[in-house]
Formats: C-alpha cells, structure tokens, sequence
C-alpha cells in the first residue's frame, strides 16, 4: 500500500511522504544495492579484508556475479556488518555511499527525472516520491519525509532490524542523501542523523542551498 502522501506548503513542519500504517520488518534488498557497495570497496581497496570478515558461508553468495534482483536481508546483513568491521572513517564511509548512490540514481532516478524535467527538478521532486524510489529498492520496511521549511527536511527509515544500529550502514544512507541532492542541482548544507530511540529506525535530518 502506498504511504499517505500531504503537499500542503505550509510554513511549518509538514508531513510529505507518511509511513504505512502496518510497518512490516525489512525483508529483501536489491542486489544492485550489494554489488555497487562491493565494487566501490574493491577500488578503493578494500576487497580482500572484508573478505576476510565475510562468513565463508555467505562469500560465494556476495562476491560471485550476483544477477538482477532481490537479496534476502540476512545477506545484507551480512554484508555491512563485514563493512561495519573494516573500521574506516565516518568520512570515507561517506565518500563510499555517495560514489555508490552515484550509480544507482543513474539506474532509478534517470527515468523519474526525465519524467517530470519539465516542471523544473528539486528536492522536493525527489523528495515527495520518496517512497516510490524506496519501493525500488527495498521490499518491507517503510519511509517518512518531514519537510522543515523552503529547504529542508526529516528523513526517516523504518524496519531495519540488523541494519539501522550499524554505523556504516547508517554513514552509506547520509553519503546516499547527500548525492541525491548534488544530483538535482543543489548544495548538502547539512545532512545530520538523529537518535532515534526506536529499534530498527533511522532519522536524519538535512538542509540544502
């Protein structure tokens, strides 16, 4: 089912994007999602030790050609938990979610962009179809988009147990957002996350210029 979607243009906080009524737990992710994260990891390096920290069980499963489709979560599990024990810095981590969103917009959001090109893209282009680009990439699990004035808002994902607690996983999603923005023509002033105290969430807020 379609989250609620609200455009008023009201001044204060406003809701954009609503999550599902019922949020169900995160079950598939898109491959492309995996093997983007571990091509950006073989060029800068990386390959042979998170390797190493892959399970020997799921090697095969990540680091063999993997064909177009859905991957079960408990492999992307698996798959930032290695990246999570590589140690690297929140600052390259990053780098590494924004040269992978890099990729996966010219996959996902091409299309979207040329679609509504002649009404002008922003943002809020991408952000009040926030949900169906998530769609895309994600199976279960729900997001939230909280617009905070002319040029900003509060992103939220929801039902990502085994995910949202990593911090690389959760570094990957801000260098996602800031390429999102950079990718419709503006400047990240800020992309920030925020303590959510609820199991399986993630919350960020961010500005632009």
């Amino acid at each position: 089912m379609e989250a609620a979607r609200v455009t008023s243009p009201s001044v204060g906080p406003t809701l954009i994007v609503a999550h599902t009524r019922q949020i169900l737990p995160v079950t598939q992710v898109r491959s492309t999602i995996i093997q983007t994260s571990i091509r950006t990891l073989r060029a800068r390096g990386h390959l042979e030790r998170y390797r190493d920290r892959v399970p020997p069980q799921f090697r095969d499963d990540l680091l063999l050609a993997l064909a177009p489709g859905w991957l079960p979560l408990r492999l992307a599990v698996v798959h930032y938990q290695a990246c999570d024990e590589l140690g690297l810095s929140t600052a390259e981590i990053g780098a590494i979610g924004e040269s992978g969103a890099d990729a996966l917009q010219g996959i996902f959001l091409s299309t979207l962009v040329r679609s509504v090109r002649a009404m002008g893209v922003t943002p809020w282009t991408l952000l009040t179809r926030f949900d169906r680009l998530y769609g895309r990439l994600f199976q279960g699990g729900s997001v939230e988009v909280i617009r905070q004035g002319p040029a900003g808002a509060q992103l939220e994902w929801a039902g990502f147990d085994g995910l949202a607690h990593l911090n690389y996983f959760r570094s990957i999603v801000c260098g996602n957002v800031r390429a999102g923005l950079k990718f419709v023509g503006v400047t990240p002033a800020r992309v920030e996350l925020i303590h959510s105290p609820s199991r399986g969430r993630l919350t960020l807020s961010t500005s632009w210029s």
